[in-house]
């Protein structure tokens, strides 16, 4: 049974430049996802996907494998997860066929070994084998049903209005139900569902719930999560 990781990474970064190769510890945001893949004991090998040669070299430093640098219309802002996915996708099938591919961002560096171990162990239940797919996540407030679309009309129109009407902007958040918010620190994907469906999640989605952690997109986040995971 080949599981594979998959490290994703662009070089081009507006709100914090060079963002992947921002330091925790002794390793860089990538070479710390590919560290703790490899932790993990349930990955055969870890891919890097990116544009830039720092980030590769990086990565490499931590025993990743890349395959080829990514094609600058995949590194593009409006670029999707599916896209880069695809491509990689059908680059490694060359070589063989992963059974499962664990995605990891870099920017999420709460994660840590155990962690994908026990996602991983997760969806291999057979009771699982329904899913397309797996993603952690952490629970949010309700209050986020509360924001609104706007049409080119400006008008607007509250995400839950379909459950709960326009009322929904007087009730209070402790009538509103949790939300869950997909924080990439571990996506586990299943190779002929990314291939076969609109979304490379599928269309049933098991969840894993941890703790709320950061996604890394500012200096500001970047500070944070340096002092959580300082010794």
């Amino acid at each position: 049974m080949k599981i594979i990781g998959l490290v994703t990474a662009r070089g081009g970064s507006k709100n914090l430049p060079r963002k992947n190769l921002h330091k925790i510890g002794e390793d860089t945001l990538v070479s710390k996802a590919v560290f703790d893949a490899y932790e993990s004991g349930l990955i055969e090998k870890v891919f890097i996907s990116s544009d830039s040669e720092e980030i590769i070299d990086s990565a490499k430093t931590r025993g990743a494998i890349c395959l080829s640098i990514r094609k600058k219309e995949l590194a593009r802002d409006d670029s999707t997860d599916r896209e880069v996915i695809i491509d990689f996708l059908d680059e490694v099938s060359t070589y063989y066929e992963p059974y499962l591919i664990v995605h990891l961002r870099p920017t999420s560096p709460q994660r840590t070994p155990k962690l994908i171990q026990k996602v991983i162990k997760e969806f291999l239940k057979s009771k699982n084998k329904i899913y397309s797919s797996i993603r952690t996540f952490h629970e949010v407030t309700g209050s986020y049903l509360k924001l609104a679309k706007i049409n080119s009309n400006s008008e607007i129109c509250p995400l839950g209005e379909k459950e709960f009407g326009y009322n929904i902007w007087g009730m209070p958040r402790q009538k509103l139900p949790n939300l869950a918010q997909g924080n990439g620190l571990v996506d586990i994907l299943r190779p002929q569902i990314i291939r076969d469906c609109k979304s490379h999640y599928g269309d049933k989605v098991l969840g894993y719930k941890t703790d709320k952690t950061i996604d890394i997109d500012s200096k500001t986040d970047y500070d944070l999560v340096k002092s959580l995971l300082s010794p």
